[in-house]
């Protein structure tokens, strides 16, 4: 039911900032792991912001430059920019004159401005959350990620993880973004994209899983960019049995196949373990919070997908083997009510949702039909 992103952009020009040295030492900088997204605080011009910590995106962005003022920065420019959807667009680009993480001051960061209609705004919004920081900003640092204990050490002293113990999973980057090799039946192996901006598990491309028994089936779309969803297709729901990172086992998961640019690994591994990112080595280590021969997942996916217009949340994808399709539920249904409560008003009274809780959805049909979805 939530929407789902992949890689935020891509950019197709290249971008260049300076930073100010990092100390020696490492620096430890909380964060927050909620929905999925790594957050963690950025100083701007004195006020604190938050920001996602994005491996799939190539550069930084901002989804408006009204709440932050960068007028310091001079004249901006404007760039070509292919975001998760596959949608291409002119888009504005300036610069952060200053900010600061941690203890790290960096100037003239680069950054691509969201247009204000952009689909994910309401989403971000809802979280308070300005922008994202891409992996340029660490090509060449280690950072370690331990969403348990809400930190991130970050240091340019090379090998300053190398004695961590866990899997090793090296990896290649293309324009800074991490890229590792997943092996997810017998012994082929696959590259798959590493991209915290996916608050999911993991998905697949059609191209790169051939053959193998479905689920269910349905039509519609799981997948949006800044620029808005893509367009509707066949989508095909598979269990894999288990897939092997850097020879670490994750056991029955639930994904989809379906045509996209590149197959993905997504953030919520790290509610399983602890991860370091060492760009100057080119090397990840994932060190599981317990190992039995392997993690198991299980299945999380919802029988629904819904996302914000700009406007609405609407039915993106709804699977053929639910009771919401046998109930009638459809592509492009309008969500109105969460448990008699109007929404259309506050569409962050469904994003907030707790989803540990039974609720009732109230959806309208595009021919004006009202029933009700609920939601275990």
């Amino acid at each position: 039911m939530r929407i789902r992103l992949f890689r935020l952009l891509s950019v197709v020009t290249s971008f260049f900032f300076s930073l100010s040295s990092y100390s020696t030492q490492a620096d430890t900088i909380p964060i927050t792991f909620s929905h999925g997204r790594i957050l963690l605080p950025v100083e701007i011009g004195g006020h604190e912001h938050q920001f996602v910590f994005d491996t799939g995106c190539s550069c930084g962005l901002l989804f408006t430059d009204e709440t932050i003022s960068i007028k310091q920065g001079g004249l901006f420019s404007f760039t070509f920019v292919s975001d998760a959807a596959g949608n291409v667009h002119l888009t504005k680009k300036k610069r952060i004159p200053m900010m600061r993480i941690g203890k790290t001051d960096i100037k003239k960061y680069r950054v691509i401005v969201s247009p204000p209609s952009s689909m994910m705004r309401q989403e971000y919004d809802c979280q308070d959350i300005v922008g994202c920081i891409g992996s340029d900003l660490f090509k060449k640092k280690a950072v370690k990620i331990d969403v348990r204990r809400g930190e991130m050490v970050v240091s340019d002293t090379p090998h300053f993880f190398s004695s961590e113990p866990g899997f090793r999973i090296p990896f290649e980057t293309d324009m800074h973004v991490p890229y590792i090799m997943v092996k997810t039946r017998s012994d082929k192996e696959t590259k798959y994209m590493f991209d915290t901006g996916f608050p999911g598990y993991i998905t697949v491309r059609k191209k790169d899983l051939e053959h193998i028994d479905t689920l269910s089936t349905a039509t519609g779309s799981t997948n949006a960019g800044i620029y808005g969803k893509s367009h509707d297709q066949f989508i095909a729901k598979v269990l894999l049995d288990s897939i092997s990172i850097g020879g670490c086992v994750f056991r029955d998961i639930t994904t989809n196949v379906q045509r996209s640019n590149t197959s993905s690994v997504g953030s919520l591994l790290l509610k399983y373990g602890t991860l370091v990112i060492d760009y100057r080595q080119r090397e990840m280590i994932y060190q599981p919070y317990e190992y039995d021969g392997g993690i198991t997942i299980g299945n999380q996916y919802h029988s629904v997908v819904l996302m914000y217009d700009g406007k609405s949340y609407k039915v993106t994808l709804v699977w053929e083997d639910s009771k919401a399709w046998q109930n009638g539920v459809r592509v492009g249904d309008r969500l109105t009510q969460i448990d008699g409560i109007n929404v259309e008003d506050n569409p962050c009274a469904y994003f907030n949702l707790d989803m540990t809780k039974k609720h009732v959805l109230t959806l309208v049909s595009e021919t004006g039909e009202e029933r009700e979805y609920r939601v275990e």
